[in-house]
């Protein structure tokens, strides 16, 4: 099973371009939602969403839209849209691009950490010509980060690294006291 997964703000040519493009693809999931006060934005939204999932309709490909209750919401768009491509990869699915040319800043910003995190390739769709860019895939392991820095960061002291040192007198702190 391929899928396609992405962001989808008002304009369905944004998304459909990647659908249309990608070999195999037999499912698409893609995230939208808008700001709930501003009326124009809900409607233009609805209707985005209703043209991509008339056209997976169309083109018999399953679809699933999920709806955002704040596609504002950094995190939690991050740790959704994270959520869901580790449980498709789990049960042997096969992401194989996501679009993150639609929907709020906050939701496509998520969807590309999101993407980074898991190793998920990224397209951008042009506004004006419809050109599907992709983006260089960037893999970055949390974990080993981490492990790194906190090693690089114990090795630290004013006799190692003379610029840090410097940094420290300046404040009024020395090697005994940079803790406190």
């Amino acid at each position: 099973m391929v899928a396609v997964f992405g962001t989808l703000g008002y304009r369905p040519k944004s998304l459909i371009p990647t659908i249309r493009s990608t070999k195999d693809v037999d499912k698409v999931v893609f995230y939208c939602g808008a700001d709930k006060s501003d009326p124009d934005a809900v409607k233009k939204v609805a209707e985005a969403r209703k043209a991509v999932l008339d056209y997976c309709r169309t083109m018999k490909i399953a679809a699933d839209a999920v709806d955002l209750e704040d596609p504002f919401d950094f995190k939690r768009v991050a740790a959704r849209i994270r959520g869901d491509i580790r449980k498709h990869k789990k049960e042997g699915k096969e992401v194989a691009v996501f679009n993150i040319a639609g929907g709020t800043r906050p939701t496509s910003s998520a969807a590309l950490l999101a993407c980074i995190l898991e190793g998920v390739p990224t397209v951008y769709v042009h506004d004006l010509t419809y050109e599907e860019i992709r983006l260089p895939l960037l893999k970055w392991s949390t974990a080993r980060s981490f492990r790194e820095r906190r090693g690089s960061f114990s090795r630290l002291s004013p006799r190692t690294s003379p610029r840090i040192s410097q940094r420290w007198s300046s404040r009024g702190l020395s090697g005994s006291t940079r803790r406190q």
